[in-house]
């Protein structure tokens, strides 16, 4: 992979490879917050997308071997901030269900900013011709959709339990 971005397959390799990076740091993200959040029922729909985001994570790298290329090594700076912020909540010491609504929460963010991604990989696999590659690029947006609408209603249930109390 070039050092440079000099063509529309470039960025897209670019782009690729910050998503298998920005995958990878999800699972770790995930693991961590299955522990932290107080309720079962939010810790299902965190558990089946950390099982998918291990599925993606393999389906990316395959990806590359698809296009004959290797991942290039990237920072992803989102998910430096993200975890500054999550920190940041952490540190004012909430309740555990609303530390739990904010983990949901965080959650569906992470989700909403791969649906964007996932959504420009695959416009371009399709003005590359990549049409397998498309192809496994609009399955994982599926799976990124799905999360969202998964996250949003366990915190949607969660928060109506605590309004309650």
């Amino acid at each position: 992979m070039p050092a440079q971005l000099n063509s529309p397959k470039d960025l897209f390799l670019f782009e690729l490879a910050y998503m298998h990076a920005f995958e990878q740091n999800n699972v770790q993200t995930l693991q961590q917050l299955i522990q932290e959040v107080a309720s079962e029922e939010a810790k299902a729909p965190l558990q089946h997308h950390l099982e998918e985001t291990r599925e993606q994570v393999q389906l990316l790298a395959q990806l590359f071997q698809t296009l004959g290329e290797q991942p290039q090594q990237v920072t992803v700076h989102a998910t430096q901030g993200l975890k500054q912020d999550h920190d940041a909540v952490a540190a004012m010491k909430p309740s555990p269900e609303v530390l739990t609504l904010f983990d949901l929460g965080a959650a569906a963010k992470v989700e909403h900013m791969e649906v964007a991604c996932y959504t420009s990989l695959v416009t371009k696999a399709q003005q590359m011709g990549q049409t397998e590659v498309a192809n496994v690029l609009q399955r994982i947006l599926k799976q990124e959709q799905d999360a969202v609408r998964e996250l949003e209603a366990a915190a949607v249930r969660l928060g109506q339990q605590v309004a309650t109390t």
